[in-house]
């Protein structure tokens, strides 16, 4: 029986190996967007776990045989194990493929290997507990997914919770519900469906409910929105408790232990720019279940006092999608853009930043614009004045009028500096000149994608970009191409001065090198992070970067990150 089971699950996880390694072959190919059938391919394993712990009985209900199972020599608690081990045997060694081709092949993805290795084993736990209960895979795969997306709205609703933590919260509560059918399953007639199925759907609402007023009724932690000043002091947010913190780290104590004298601030603070002596930053409240932008205020870096540059209207809103460099300053006037999304209205605000107080004035941008969220000034030239304005996937040039004309494309990534702009698209690259207005200078079709940048805008005079040939380097103020004999994707990027900081994400391991933007030549390479346990990195500034430790968000410099300690 055992080996009837096996031979099964195996063949079945054979498809599966074949389908996961085409779509493996797919994403390598060099395609323009490989994160569309990356996200296929995590949902398609998402798939495959919910069905290998469902189809437990399938069979038995197939031929009518639950009568012939109960009847067969063996104990209950054996039998189980005798359905389930060949089932979860087959559906670790998929997993553990995939983790080898993910680390392998560097390709990209929604879940990280340690988030995948909660998710996929909870949904097949999850397809197991209703294999008697459900008798339609896809209604037991579309129940599993409405629960686990209940928990996680839930989590993010009351607590603005960081995406990942509440996925692998809700996967984890929900493969609970394998516990309570392995003690019906003991103890209850499964011969009779509907008998069960009173037991095990009580008790699994009632631990529901249970877990749903803990979440509900739980306070959240949950630190957000991290920015890491030039002399190494930490600035992060949080939107629940609607209040921030600024943690100044000083020289460690006698004793070792750490000196950091933390300031509380009310409101949720997001970095928007940082002077010599200020930090510039827009005050978040919660509003509706969603943090909205309130007013910009400007910190003192000396004595910590705040000053009111700008009070936002009703509905109006600022992006913030991350802290750090949001906006451009430009002969001592900050300008950025806001947007009302209930008036569909979007306007440009420029704020003198000047000792004398200037009061603020602002632009309305007339024409059809497109109503998004997400949206933010992407670049501007002062002669003449230009802004150029990202909404979702469409830009758009904007002159000092307010009028606004869509620039051609559906612009997927893009970076611009000084008087020249590159965007990619699914067409291609394309490379423009904005002065007077933008004319293209070079045109390449093909498949070629930017390599993600982190917390610093789309401002730079360096870009990575991969195309079918391998890596190169865009210089945007000479417009030359460099070659790069890179053998990995980078996972960030920052041109500083006379260097570039490229950071390598090679599966828990993260390196950092400095690279000569005239050479190409790559030096100084060091680990930065290899602790497995627990630690992770998710975002980088040119002077740090933010750690997880699956409790909390911290912010550290990178020579301050934590090393894997030598075994004696």
């Amino acid at each position: 029986m055992v080996l009837t089971e096996l031979k099964k699950a195996l063949q079945e996880a054979a498809a599966i190996l074949a389908v996961m390694l085409g779509m493996t072959f797919y994403i390598q190919s060099g395609i323009n967007n490989p994160y569309v059938p990356a996200m296929i391919l995590e949902i398609f394993l998402i798939l495959y776990a919910s069905y290998a712990g469902w189809s437990l009985l399938d069979r038995e209900h197939q031929e009518n045989a639950m009568e012939y199972l109960l009847t067969l020599p063996v104990s209950r608690i054996r039998l189980f194990f005798i359905k389930v081990n060949p089932r979860l045997l087959a559906a670790l060694i998929i997993l553990a493929i995939y983790n080898y081709l993910y680390r392998h092949f560097s390709f990209p993805a929604y879940m990280e290997p340690s988030l995948m290795a909660i998710v996929f084993p909870s949904f097949f736990l999850a397809g197991l507990s209703l294999s008697i209960t459900i008798r339609s895979f896809i209604a037991a795969f579309f129940i599993n997914l409405l629960t686990v997306g209940g928990l996680i709205l839930l989590q993010i609703y009351k607590n603005n919770t960081v995406e990942s933590t509440a996925v692998s919260t809700a996967c984890m509560l929900t493969a609970f519900s394998a516990v309570i059918f392995f003690f019906l399953f003991r103890r209850i007639d499964i011969r009779s469906a509907g008998k069960f199925n009173i037991k095990f759907i009580t008790a699994l609402l009632l631990f529901l409910l249970i877990i749903s007023g803990f979440m509900w009724f739980k306070k959240s932690e949950t630190w957000w929105g991290y920015y890491i000043t030039d002399k190494g002091d930490i600035l992060r947010s949080s939107c629940p408790n609607q209040h921030s913190q600024l943690l100044q780290i000083g020289l460690p104590k006698p004793d070792g232990s750490a000196n950091i004298t933390t300031t509380n601030f009310k409101g949720s603070l997001y970095t928007l720019l940082e002077q010599d002596k200020r930090l510039l930053v827009q005050v978040r409240e919660r509003r509706d279940h969603y943090c909205r932008a309130q007013r910009i205020t400007a910190i003192d870096k000396t004595d910590l006092s705040q000053k009111t540059i700008l009070e936002f209207a009703e509905g109006w809103d600022l992006n913030h999608n991350q802290s750090g460099v949001n906006g451009f300053l430009i002969d001592g006037i900050y300008y950025n853009l806001t947007g009302n999304l209930e008036t569909k209205q979007y306007k440009i605000i420029k704020l003198p930043l000047d000792p004398k107080g200037s009061a603020p004035t602002e632009t309305q941008i007339q024409g059809n614009l497109q109503t998004t969220r997400y949206f933010s000034l992407a670049h501007m030239t002062t002669q003449p004045i230009q802004y150029f304005i990202w909404l979702e996937h469409n830009l758009y040039r904007v002159d000092d009028s307010g009028e606004a004309e869509k620039m051609p494309g559906k612009i997927r990534t893009m970076t611009a500096w000084k008087n020249h702009m590159v965007t990619f698209d699914d067409a291609g690259m394309t490379i423009y000149n904005l002065i007077p207005t933008p004319q293209v200078l070079l045109h390449r079709k093909g498949k070629m994608r930017m390599v993600r940048r982190h917390a610093e805008g789309e401002v730079s005079r360096y870009v990575i970009l991969k195309a079918e040939s391998g890596f190169t380097l865009l210089d945007l103020e000479t417009l030359s191409f460099l070659p790069l004999s890179l053998k990995s994707s980078p996972y960030y990027y920052s041109w500083e001065g006379d260097r570039i900081t490229i950071l390598w994400a090679q599966g828990d391991n993260y390196l950092q090198g400095m690279m000569n933007p005239d050479t190409g030549e790559i030096k100084k390479v060091k680990m930065l992070n290899v602790d497995l346990k627990g630690l992770r990195l998710v975002n980088s500034f040119p002077n740090g970067a933010i750690i997880h430790n699956d409790k909390d968000y911290v912010m550290m410099p990178f020579d301050k990150i934590p090393k894997k300690k030598k075994k004696k």
